[in-house]
This record gives structure tokens, C-alpha cells and sequence, in this order.
């Protein structure tokens, strides 16, 4: 079979070998200009033997014909039945021709144009288009590895908003599942890789990522697992990393997270509400790798180190999952759910700790239920029944106002004795010094960190303090009332605290106990000094090997200091604002020598004097 457009891609192929101009070669060999004037026209930059080596392969193009006639273009004549409507009768003249040619392109193209019309048309019958999918799949298995021309790459994203509208259907999504598989080729190159564009629009409307969460949604926890095991997680580019945004009715911006942050949350949800046989060991732990890299790479994603520790109780690394729980916890101490988690980790009086921690913080009554429900027990454990009963009201008020289900444990409590008997509390702040004992929980594996203190402001209840974080000196400050136990704060003198960083002020820091300071720590910023004090105007410097230390004028009239005076005494680091960097400051002069001057020394001394008297 030779038709035309063979001989055209023919002819196309010798004019990209031979640099020939292919309107030129395509007039030849259509017989629009003679042999001769073709000839001529050639011969300007060819050789004899190259000129005739081009005569020679078109007429061997020629002798391809049939009769002198081409062959029907099986491909274009299924491309116009198509065009015209008539879907069988170009299914069946290109379908043998696809099965012998696997490898035209365009056959395959056109093919997929008329599988797809038959896949459209049946979105509303499971049944035929599962059947259309397969019959697709039979013949033609599209490869999304290669740089797809963009007519391919439009076919097949069609394909992929088909099967989407379709996964809305019941059950279709388990249904399809398999063939679906074939159509992808079981791998994630089907989602394509974009590129962050930051004026652009977040695309969202990507066609396999919404396939992807429509998938997610509705196939079967089996069918979930192994379509994830199958594309995991690489797939992310920087759009599924990027925070989009939206315009509601109201005219207001709302924020969306993230995909990547959504996805990995969602399929932690699903390890953690599956059983062993699907959530596995394995699954787990290589979904643990991809958790911790995108922490540790997008630590605003907030909500994911919660579900890593959760996945580590699962594993039974409770050891682990407490130390990083504890951490976590530490900014979120007023979220119920922390101290529920934390619960989880201990037992005990430290978990009923916890528990009332939980239940003292403030949040909407249906989003406790609950924690409440569980935290009962334990405080009839404890004869607490006073708080038992505050609780189990709580409750059922709460499961009726929202007509939810109410289970007869709950209401068979009320007709026990501790109940009846019982008084009505108006709160549970009772339960309050135990939620103070467990805060301890969130620092007692924290470290103690060495500390300058450089400020007290009494007034405002402020500590302000310098510590060395890798070589470098920094700053910070915390309120005093932040710790429960009493201390002697002094300035100038170093410290130890357990203390972490505040995520939202700068330099701010949340401490949670304080022991007395190192001696040794101190020393990088208070030291003795002994130096050659040099006034300028109303303050000074003494000349030391740490560097220029700066004198007050305060303390200069003080100690009645000279120009050119042997000083010692004790300097301390401080921060210069004016220049943005920390320095040293005379802290106390211990004692003063005045040196014996030459004559140009006294001179230069008194000129200093008359200058400063004006």
C-alpha cells in the first residue's frame, strides 16, 4: 500500500537530506515545471551526481504506484468518515490498518479520535464505556513517556477529562480501574511536569491531577493502595507546592493548600484508618521518607508532622513519636488535639494530665465531643464525679443540638449512682492543676540552653538576652511570667533555660524553666581588660587586644578619666544599634593609672582639655 501521504512524507524526506526547497521537489514530482527546469534550478549548488542522484529517487517514488495511481489513504478516509459522523464506519476501515501499523502516528492519532468519540458518547453507561476503554486498549497503547506532539498530547488529556466525568459515576471508578491501568501504561508518566510560573494562574485544572483526587475519593481501599504504589509521590512539581487562591461570592480571597500538602495528608489519613494487611510495614516506612523530606522542605506545611507522629504509634515507636510530639505540641499547647495525641504516648497520672489539659482548652463544643466522652472514665476512676457529670451533660447537650446519635453507654451513665448523687458544677477548672502539671510534658526531653542576660525592663515584665547559635551571637527576649518559678534575674549574668522560638515574633522565645548559668559561657561576654584610654568629645575608648571598648560619658566624669590613662577593669558585650553589631562596653573601672607623658603627650593633653572646655 502506497498512498499519498506516503509519498509525500517520502518527498519531505528527500528534501531534508538533500536541502531542497520542498514546494520545488513537490511541483517536480507532481509534474508541474519539466525535468529540465528542475534540473537547472538544482544544479545552481548541486553537483552533476548529486543532481542526478535526486532525479533518480523520485523516480523511484514514482515507480511505487500503483498503475500509475496511489493506494487509498486508509487514514484520511477514516479522518472524513469521523468528520461526517459515521463512527462505526471509520472504526472499521482504520482498524485493520492499525493492527499492521502500529507505528504511524497519524493512524493512531486519528484512531484515538475516533475511540474517543465512542468513549464520550458512553459516559452514561458504566458498562459500554468500560468495554470502549478495553477496545482502545486492544489496539493502540499511547506511550506518555515521549515528547508527545501537542495534537497527542490534546487527544490524550481529552481521554483523561472523559474518564473523570466518568469516576463521578457510583462505582465507576473501581470499575474502570483496570483498564484504566492499561491506558497509562501502570506509571505516573501520564501527569504532565509544569513549571512554576508566579504571575501565572496556580493550574489547578490540570487534567490528571483532577483525575488523581477523584480517583483518590472513590476507589476502594485496595484498588487506593496499589494505584499510589503504582505513581507514588515524584510526580510533584512546583505548582502541586504552591499555595493557590480563590474568590469567593462575598469577593473574598480564600487560601487553598497546597496539593502535595493534601495528597500526602490524605494518604496518611488512609495508613492510619487501614488495617495491616494494606497499610503495611513497608508502605509506612517508605511513605515516612517522603513525609520527612517534605517536612523538612516545607516546614508551613503544619498539619504533617501531626500525621508523622501518628504513623510512628502505629509502627509501635512510641518513643520516637513522643519526642517529636513533645516538640510539635510546644507551639499548639492550646489546641485540645495535641494533648489528646500526647495522651496516647503516656499513662497513668500523665495521661489523666494530659486529658485535662485537653478538655481546659477553648474550642467549638462539637469539635470535643470526643475527647470528652473518653476523658469520663478516667475522672470516675478518680471519684471526680462532680466533674464526670459536668462532662457527660456537656455531651448529651452537645449530641442533641446537633442531632447526632446518642449511645446508650452515655445515657445508661446517667442512671448510676455516681450520677444521681451527684451536684451540678458550673465548670471543670478544678481540673486545672493537673493540665499545669502536664505542660511539663512538652520540655522535660528539651535541652538547657546557656544564655546572656543583657536587659531586665521590670515594667513591662521583659528579659532581653544574647546567646551563641553556630559561632554566631544572637538575641532574644521572653516575659518573665511565662515560668512559674520564682528567680533572682540579674543583668550581666549568664543563665540556663529551656526555651524554644516563637514561630510568629521574631526573636521572641517561649521558656519553660530556667537553672542557674556556666561560668565558663559567661566569659564570652563579660572579660577583664587593661587599656590606654582615648577620649573623643564627651566619651571615649580604651585600647585593648579584644578590641576598642567603649566608655560612657557617665562613667568618664565618674572616674574623672584622662587621655592617655592606664585603665583595668571589667567590659561586657553590647549591642550596638547605630552600627547593627555587637561591641564591648566598660562595665566597671577598678583602677586608673595616669601615665607619665612626654612633652608633645602633655601638650596634646592640654589642647584635648582647652578643646572640651570650648
Amino acid at each position: 500500500m502506497y498512498t499519498e501521504r506516503n509519498f509525500n512524507d517520502d518527498l519531505f524526506n528527500i528534501s531534508k537530506s538533500h536541502f531542497i526547497k520542498l514546494k520545488l521537489l513537490q511541483d517536480f514530482a507532481n509534474k508541474k515545471i519539466s525535468q529540465q527546469d528542475f534540473a537547472d534550478q538544482i544544479s545552481i549548488r548541486k553537483s552533476k551526481e548529486e543532481v542526478n542522484q535526486v532525479l533518480k529517487e523520485v523516480s523511484d517514488l514514482q515507480q511505487k504506484k500503483s498503475d500509475g495511481k496511489f493506494d487509498e489513504d486508509v487514514v484520511l478516509a477514516a479522518r472524513n468518515l469521523r468528520k461526517a459522523g459515521k463512527f462505526q464506519e471509520a472504526f472499521n476501515k482504520i482498524s485493520p490498518y492499525i493492527q499492521q501499523c502500529k507505528t504511524d502516528e497519524s493512524a493512531n492519532l486519528t484512531f484515538g479520535w475516533i475511540m474517543y468519540d465512542y468513549l464520550k458518547a458512553s459516559e452514561q453507561n458504566l458498562e459500554e464505556y468500560t468495554s470502549n476503554l478495553k477496545k482502545m486498549n486492544d489496539f493502540v497503547q499511547f506511550d506518555f513517556k515521549i515528547n508527545n506532539s501537542k495534537y497527542l498530547t490534546t487527544l490524550l488529556n481529552a481521554f483523561l477529562w472523559s474518564i473523570g466525568r466518568v469516576v463521578d459515576i457510583e462505582l465507576a471508578a473501581n470499575r474502570i480501574f483496570e483498564q484504566f491501568k492499561r491506558f497509562i501504561g501502570n506509571s505516573s508518566e501520564f501527569i504532565e511536569k509544569r513549571v512554576l510560573n508566579l504571575s501565572a494562574h496556580n493550574n489547578d485544572a490540570s487534567p490528571s491531577r483532577i483525575l488523581i483526587k477523584k480517583l483518590c475519593i472513590e476507589l476502594n481501599d485496595s484498588n487506593y493502595f496499589e494505584f499510589i504504589d503504582m505513581i507514588g509521590f515524584d510526580w510533584f512539581d512546583d505548582y502541586d507546592y504552591a499555595t493557590s487562591s480563590f474568590t469567593n461570592e462575598n469577593g473574598e480571597t480564600k487560601n487553598v493548600h497546597p496539593l502535595a500538602e493534601r495528597m500526602l495528608g490524605y494518604h496518611a489519613k488512609k495508613l492510619l484508618e487501614s488495617d495491616e494487611y494494606l497499610a503495611t510495614r513497608e508502605r509506612i516506612i517508605a511513605f515516612l521518607s517522603q513525609l520527612t523530606s517534605t517536612i523538612k522542605s516545607h516546614p508551613e506545611y503544619e498539619w504533617l508532622p501531626y500525621y508523622r507522629i501518628k504513623l510512628l504509634i502505629k509502627l509501635g515507636d512510641k518513643e520516637q513519636a513522643f519526642s517529636e510530639a513533645t516538640q510539635f505540641a510546644r507551639n499548639k499547647s492550646r489546641d485540645f488535639w495535641v494533648w489528646q495525641l500526647i495522651s496516647e504516648l503516656v499513662d497513668g497520672d500523665e495521661r489523666f494530665n494530659c486529658l485535662c489539659a485537653g478538655l481546659l482548652c477553648k474550642t467549638k463544643p462539637e469539635m470535643i465531643v470526643s475527647l470528652q466522652k473518653y476523658s469520663i472514665p478516667y475522672l470516675i476512676e478518680r471519684e471526680m464525679y462532680e466533674e464526670a457529670k459536668y462532662l457527660l451533660d456537656m455531651v448529651i447537650e452537645t449530641l442533641t443540638r446537633k442531632n447526632w446519635k446518642i449511645s446508650y453507654d452515655l445515657l445508661d451513665m446517667q442512671s448510676k449512682s455516681w450520677y444521681r448523687n451527684s451536684k451540678v458544677v458550673k465548670s471543670i477548672s478544678s481540673l486545672q492543676p493537673f493540665a499545669d502539671k502536664a505542660k511539663k510534658i512538652l520540655y522535660q526531653n528539651l535541652p538547657f540552653r546557656d544564655v546572656f542576660v543583657t536587659y531586665i525592663n521590670n515594667e513591662n515584665g521583659v528579659i532581653n538576652f544574647a546567646f551563641i547559635d553556630r559561632k554566631i551571637i544572637k538575641k532574644g527576649y521572653f516575659y518573665k511570667d511565662s515560668i512559674d518559678t520564682n528567680f533572682n534575674w540579674q543583668v550581666n549574668s549568664s543563665v540556663k533555660l529551656q526555651m524554644t522560638e516563637d514561630k510568629k515574633h521574631t526573636s521572641l522565645y517561649r521558656v519553660f524553666a530556667v537553672v542557674k548559668g556556666d561560668e565558663k559561657f559567661e566569659g564570652y561576654f563579660i572579660k577583664k581588660f587593661s587599656g590606654t584610654f582615648e577620649k573623643v568629645r564627651e566619651f571615649g575608648f580604651i585600647r585593648d587586644s579584644i578590641g576598642d571598648i567603649f566608655v560612657n560619658p557617665v562613667m568618664i566624669k565618674k572616674n574623672k578619666l584622662q587621655p592617655f590613662s592606664k585603665i583595668y577593669g571589667t567590659t561586657v558585650r553590647k549591642w550596638n544599634t547605630k552600627n547593627n553589631r555587637w561591641g564591648w562596653e566598660v562595665l566597671t573601672i577598678d583602677r586608673v593609672e595616669d601615665q607619665n607623658l612626654s612633652g608633645l603627650d602633655k601638650e596634646i593633653s592640654e589642647v584635648i582639655k582647652i578643646t572640651e572646655k570650648g
